[in-house]
């Protein structure tokens, strides 16, 4: 594992768009390394339903399609080559329904790389929070621009106290 532990935010890393992370099973020694990217957007298809593709890694450096994630759920691919029973894919659905609450014995390794674009990490913050500091600006774009798309929905203080605490977290 080239990367570091993330000790928070593994949502956020998983689904930034171009995941490469392992979950390490420390009592076992088990451990997966899975890719999770984002579908690139059809012409006005709402941002929350673009899907996510999963992968698994299967050789020194070949991934295997596993599922998709699509509506805040993980669905095994029914054109997976690997079996809904394999542990590698009962280990993902797992993590993905607990990944805001992993116990002291799974670690989750981002593998150096920018969770967003997938460029090398070099800066020492960036390493630490897996992500660039180039796509954690586009990233607060990107979240002020949906938060426009549904202004109507919110009052305009709520949208405020939200954008100032997703603003404020130390992990974006």
């Amino acid at each position: 594992m080239r990367g570091r532990i993330l000790k928070q935010g593994q949502a956020n890393f998983m689904l930034a768009g171009n995941s490469t992370f392992t979950v390490n099973n420390v009592e076992t020694g088990n451990r997966f390394t899975y890719k999770v990217k984002r579908a690139d957007p059809r012409p006005g298809q709402h941002p929350d339903d673009v899907p996510f593709f999963v992968s698994v890694l299967t050789g020194p450096d070949s991934f295997s399609y596993l599922g998709i994630i699509r509506n805040e759920e993980y669905i095994h691919g029914r054109k997976s080559r690997i079996s809904r029973k394999f542990q590698s894919n009962l280990v993902f659905q797992w993590l993905f329904d607990n990944i805001d609450e992993l116990p002291e014995n799974v670690e989750f390794w981002h593998e150096g790389t920018c969770g967003r674009c997938g460029r090398k990490l070099t800066v020492s913050d960036s390493i630490e929070s897996g992500f660039g500091p180039e796509c954690v600006r586009k990233m607060s774009v990107e979240f002020n621009r949906e938060w426009a798309v549904y202004k109507d929905e919110f009052t305009r203080r709520e949208a405020k106290q939200e954008c100032m605490a997703f603003m404020s977290d130390p992990n974006m």
